[in-house]
C-alpha cells in the first residue's frame, strides 16, 4: 500500500510539472517511470492503468498528444508483457483519441477498428459502452477523412447503444 501512495505522489508531482513553462521535462519522466516501477513491484496493474490513463488525460487536455500516445504505447506494452490479464481497450481508446486530437485519422481508424474486433469477443462488463465510444469516435475520424456515408453508420450503431443502456432520455 504505502508503494502505492508514492507512486500516486510521483504521479501528482509529474502533473504539477506540466503546468510549469518547461512543459515536458526529464523531471516528468523520471516522475513517471518512479510511478510506473511502483505499481508494477506492488502488482497493481488496474491502479497502474487507471493512473496512467488519467494522467494521459492531462497530457491531452494540455496538447501533449505526441506524449500522450507514447506514454499509452508504453502501458500497453507493459500490460501485455505482463502475466496479469487486463482488458486493456480503453488504452486503445486512448491511443486513438490521440491521434484523432493530432489529427492522423489513419492511424485513429485502424487503431479503433481493430479494438473494436478485440471488443466484440471480449466479455468485460462494459463491453456495450465501449463498443458506443469506438463507433462514435471511429465515426468522428471518417467524417474527417472524407468518408461521411460510412461514418453515419458508425453514429448510428452509436446511438442504438447508448438509447439502450440509458433509454431516451439522456443525452446522446
Amino acid at each position: 500500500l504505502q508503494d502505492t501512495v508514492v507512486a500516486l505522489q510521483h504521479l501528482k508531482a509529474a502533473t504539477s510539472i506540466l503546468s510549469e513553462k518547461g512543459g515536458y521535462t526529464d523531471s516528468l519522466a523520471n516522475h513517471l517511470d518512479a510511478a510506473k516501477n511502483l505499481f508494477i513491484k506492488g502488482k497493481y496493474w488496474d491502479q497502474y492503468t487507471s493512473e496512467f490513463l488519467k494522467f494521459t488525460q492531462v497530457l491531452y487536455s494540455k496538447g501533449f498528444y505526441k506524449e500522450g500516445i507514447n506514454l499509452l504505447q508504453l502501458l500497453q506494452a507493459d500490460a501485455e508483457a505482463s502475466s496479469m490479464n487486463n482488458e486493456n481497450n480503453e488504452i486503445y481508446y486512448q491511443i486513438g483519441r490521440g491521434y484523432y486530437f493530432q489529427q492522423h485519422y489513419d492511424k485513429c481508424i485502424a487503431i479503433v477498428e481493430a479494438n473494436i474486433s478485440r471488443i466484440e469477443q471480449s466479455t468485460t462488463a462494459n463491453k456495450l459502452e465501449l463498443q458506443a465510444n469506438h463507433y462514435n469516435l471511429l465515426g468522428g475520424a471518417l467524417v474527417a477523412n472524407g468518408s461521411s456515408l460510412k461514418a453515419i453508420e458508425y453514429y448510428q450503431k452509436t446511438l442504438v447503444i447508448r438509447k439502450n443502456l440509458y433509454g431516451t432520455q439522456h443525452t446522446l
